[in-house]
């Protein structure tokens, strides 16, 4: 069951990475990553409160539960600002490369605090997604031929740094629950992401508005979609966190994301495969099998 779940929130990843990519295209400042995603977290927070009361569990929670939702959603509001702006600067594949690389930070720091293990598979599985994430990067310079620049770079550790925590936290509140639903910690989470976007837009530099684009509703739109898939990715893949370990799953989940993508990116924003990307994509492929199936 947890692999189900695993997979839904692969599906609904590339979902919200495909409205993240279109969104971005109507971003010039991160105040405008912000303000989007500020309509995204009201849309999760209204979602989940309703499934929240639906459960019958109510919204009461431990404030350690509390502790973690908030952390949770402070990392989430870093994530979403961050990444919507990597990827206007970036090809996709880039900002997706940061994303595998995440994936880090909930293995090492599970193994940390957790004890959970990892064996010669998961190494040599590993090893592949890292060769696999290198080769993918050779291919993201920049489709217009400009390298990025530090400040660039300093935004795609920022996505590194913000995913990673936020799947750490999952876990951490899989073995801190105390009987809370994941459906409490998710609203909490979109609760306090919401109030960290708040605070980063009243009290950022405002910056000279950009021109105004051609649709006015459309960014809207993808608001609404990207905040159905962020909820159902964050759901799915907490969900699977009280079934896998966190080498099961965070590798599966980002590195099948980072395998996929490169469709998406050919199809939808024509950013062209090539060789080295191919060899990539099946490198990560046998890196997850040899994971998940040995």
């Amino acid at each position: 069951m947890g692999y189900i779940f695993a997979f839904t929130a692969i599906f609904f990843a590339l979902m919200k990475g495909f409205c993240g990519k279109k969104i971005s295209n109507y971003t010039t400042h991160p105040q405008d990553a912000a303000y989007y995603n500020v309509i995204r977290m009201f849309i999760c927070i209204i979602i989940g409160g309703v499934l929240v009361m639906l459960e019958g569990t109510g919204f009461a929670v431990s404030p350690k539960v509390l502790l973690i939702s908030a952390l949770s959603g402070l990392s989430l509001a870093v994530m979403v600002i961050s990444w919507v702006m990597a990827a206007r600067k970036s090809v996709y594949m880039l900002v997706d490369v940061y994303c595998t690389l995440s994936v880090a930070i909930p293995l090492a720091l599970s193994f940390i605090f957790y004890g959970e293990t990892i064996d010669l598979y998961d190494v040599i599985g590993l090893t592949l997604l890292v060769a696999a994430t290198y080769l993918i990067a050779g291919y993201s310079a920049n489709t217009k031929k400009q390298k990025l620049k530090l400040p660039e770079y300093l935004v795609l550790f920022l996505v590194f740094l913000s995913i990673g925590f936020c799947n750490f936290l999952q876990k951490v509140f899989v073995n801190n629950s105390n009987g809370a639903s994941v459906t409490v910690f998710n609203f909490y989470t979109y609760v306090f992401a919401a109030v960290g976007l708040l605070v980063f837009l009243l009290f950022s530099k405002k910056e000279p508005k950009g021109e105004k684009t051609k649709s006015q509703s459309k960014p809207y739109i993808l608001a609404c979609f990207m905040a159905l898939a962020l909820f159902c990715n964050s759901l799915f893949a907490t969900l699977a966190a009280e079934r896998l370990s966190a080498v099961q799953l965070y590798p599966l989940t980002l590195g099948s994301t980072n395998a996929l993508a490169p469709i998406m990116a050919a199809i939808f924003f024509d950013e062209k495969p090539k060789p080295r990307l191919i060899v990539g994509v099946a490198l990560c492929f046998s890196g997850l099998i040899i994971m998940n199936l040995l």
